[in-house]
């Protein structure tokens, strides 16, 4: 027969927050799946990083360390009945509500100025404070057409930054870095690499 729902809880619940996964995120080292916001914020509070279940040490600096596994998520919203659209009803008004209680500076869509690394052309893109690094690089997948092996990866200055950084805290950033002297409304300079697995295995297949 069908497995009862708490029978599955230990696959279905985060144990961060004990509540059910939303934005499922697997650590690609340990293959254990937190909601994204509970592990976003616990790596960020935590050092060294580890893992809150097993305590393995995080390679942060490597590509991928975070993904999103949306075959559980999928799963959990089927089997938990009403969940996604409380989560949906949850995020509007949550929306709304940091629209009211944000600083102009925070509430404002903030504007970014892309270019591949090395090159001149700029890209000017206006997006949400919520927006992530993961959206722009997104972005550029589709813009380039890129196979399903490519990838992008995001730098300011000479730092790659995570897929799961929003544009908020990369404005926090640079308000720190410049003891609030920044202006908020300039765009915030990144720079881009493409990687394209499939294309470079046809250039060299060509080559040989």
């Amino acid at each position: 027969g069908r497995p009862q729902l708490r029978q599955l809880n230990n696959i279905l619940v985060c144990s961060l927050c004990a509540g059910y996964l939303i934005d499922a995120t697997r650590l690609t080292d340990c293959f254990h799946v937190f909601c994204k916001s509970c592990i976003v914020g616990h790596l960020q509070t935590v050092r060294p990083s580890r893992c809150p279940e097993c305590g393995q040490e995080l390679k942060l600096e490597e590509e991928g360390c975070l993904r999103q596994d949306r075959v559980l998520q999928d799963l959990v919203y089927k089997l938990v009945p009403g969940l996604r659209a409380s989560e949906v009803h949850r995020r509007l008004d949550f929306s709304l509500e940091l629209e009211k209680s944000l600083p102009l500076e925070l509430a404002t869509p903030v504007q970014i100025a892309l270019s591949p690394r090395g090159g001149q052309r700029q890209i000017f893109l206006l997006l949400a404070m919520q927006a992530t690094i993961g959206h722009v690089a997104g972005f550029l997948c589709d813009q380039h057409r890129l196979s399903a092996t490519g990838t992008v990866d995001i730098y300011r200055r000479n730092t790659r930054l995570p897929a799961y950084w929003s544009l908020a805290e990369l404005q926090k950033l640079r308000c720190r870095e410049t003891d609030g002297q920044a202006d908020w409304r300039d765009p915030i300079a990144l720079t881009y690499v493409i990687a394209d697995r499939d294309s470079a295995a046809a250039r060299s297949s060509r080559d040989s």
